[in-house]
């Protein structure tokens, strides 16, 4: 099949890697997740992540923070 690129999460391809890919292009698969992750969150930094999920859900304002986070800000 060959590594995909993308930019945004939305971009990976929940089918990939495909079971007849070869395992030497696993690493490549792994560089991208990584790519996109530190791409998308570039605000978390060093820092741990410490809300959870029902916080989240709860926050009138999560959408928006969600939002600010996807794109950068």
């Amino acid at each position: 099949m060959g590594i995909e690129s993308a930019t945004y999460i939305s971009q990976l391809s929940s089918t990939n890697p495909l079971g007849t890919d070869p395992v030497s292009e696993g690493d490549q698969h792994l560089r991208l997740i990584k790519s996109v992750l530190q791409s998308q969150f570039t605000n978390l930094g060093a820092v741990a992540v410490t809300v959870d999920a029902a916080t989240l859900n709860t926050n009138p304002n999560a959408a928006a923070v969600a939002m600010a986070i996807a794109l950068g800000g």
